[in-house]
């Protein structure tokens, strides 16, 4: 999926299954995250780089500061379904 961010600057991920984990392609680098818990939108993490997924918005950050984002792709994607909590 590639993502347009602020100030015009552009990354791509490709998320797999089995193992969880994203790759992110950014200026001829290419970083593999593994996936992470987050109760509010799909995160991956290897502890420097911590990768924010929800629908079609991203954010990428390193070491706390980020470094693209906000970010949106073209595509249309879905949300991470919410677990409801027990009543």
């Amino acid at each position: 999926v590639n993502y347009q961010c602020a100030k015009n600057r552009t990354f791509s991920v490709d998320r797999s299954r089995a193992p969880r984990e994203a790759k992110v392609m950014m200026n001829d680098k290419v970083i593999t995250l593994p996936g992470g818990n987050s109760a509010a939108q799909e995160k991956y993490s290897d502890g420097d780089y911590i990768l924010y997924l929800d629908g079609e918005a991203a954010m990428l950050e390193h070491l706390g500061r980020v470094l693209f984002g906000p970010c949106k792709s073209a595509a249309a994607l879905p949300t991470r379904q919410r677990e409801l909590e027990p009543r």
